[in-house]
């Protein structure tokens, strides 16, 4: 039994890990064994993302202190995470979007298992993805980044288009030029 000034910093805690990183995924690791859940936290750590196993209760209190701190008004109300707060409950967090799924998903393969970590829920850009079933639509999620390489990757084609239709505009223009001067 946890005395309740452990329970308390542990709450708080788990409140500012909520407070800190926009993406917040909960998994269900029971049937992952020892080996295995340290193959997972090495790629949580390689990846820059946080991994923690919390009891329920200490979530649920973590979640109401959120709610009700006034001082928190930025952060979503996450109590919609509540409805999926039984077994076996770990927090992955990371500020990229889409990186603890991918995570998962890597894990996954690594050790050919496509049941586990079970996907509970995940709290990303602003929206909750509750549910086995959103899981794969998380992975397929672009981050920040990728969003903003594709608009380059874009600006950059259609760039390189242009130019090349004015050089060779220019190209022609120039050869026309020399033509007429050499006919005279």
């Amino acid at each position: 039994m946890i005395k309740k000034e452990k329970k308390i910093k542990i709450i708080n805690k788990i409140s500012k890990l909520l407070l800190k990183y926009n993406s917040i995924y909960l998994i269900n690791i029971f049937k992952i064994n020892t080996i295995n859940i340290n193959i997972f936290r090495k790629l949580c750590f390689e990846h820059n993302t946080e991994f923690f196993v919390v009891k329920n209760s200490l979530l649920n209190k973590s979640i109401d202190l959120i709610l009700y701190n006034k001082n928190n008004f930025n952060k979503t109300d996450l109590s919609r995470f509540k409805t999926v707060l039984s077994q076996n409950t770990s927090l992955l967090v990371s500020n990229k979007e889409n990186l603890p799924a991918k995570i998962i998903s890597m894990y996954r393969k690594k050790i050919n298992n496509f049941d586990s970590p079970v996907f509970k829920a995940a709290y990303v850009q602003d929206t909750f993805y509750i549910g086995v079933d959103k899981f794969n639509l998380l992975l397929k999620l672009k981050s920040k980044e990728e969003l903003i390489l594709d608009i380059v990757y874009s600006l950059k084609f259609m760039l390189n288009n242009i130019l090349y239709t004015i050089i060779f505009s220019y190209n022609n223009l120039f050869l026309q030029i020399l033509q007429s001067i050499i006919k005279k």
